[in-house]
């Protein structure tokens, strides 16, 4: 869920647009800020990945999300050992990790419908 400021920042920019606000260099300026603090905002409160599949009925998707949560927090680790400076990339292999946790949890409810 995202925090309550971010969604407000948000309906703020879907009323401009709906409004037909005049846009010139400021407004542009205002909307590109707004936006980019609430991508950093997006970082900033994303949650790592989870466990949340049922291990009775799909243990192998349940044990590669364990193991996607321990590699998750070994990244974050090896970014503190590091002082975050490892160009970006294990920062995008996390995001991808909590992507990957999705994808499992889609699988296991895709597999529950059959």
């Amino acid at each position: 869920m995202l925090p309550p400021f971010i969604i407000e920042a948000f309906k703020a920019l879907s009323d401009v647009f709906q409004e037909g606000i005049f846009m010139n260099h400021t407004t542009k300026s205002l909307i590109a800020g707004v936006v980019a603090v609430a991508g950093s905002a997006i970082l900033l409160f994303a949650e790592g990945p989870v466990v949340n599949i049922d291990q009775t009925k799909h243990g192998n998707l349940w044990s590669a999300q364990k193991d996607i949560v321990a590699a998750y927090k070994k990244i974050g680790d090896a970014q503190k050992a590091n002082s975050s400076r490892l160009g970006g990339h294990a920062e995008k292999a996390r995001q991808l990790l909590i992507e990957a946790g999705e994808e499992l949890k889609l699988a296991a409810e895709f597999a529950n419908q059959r």
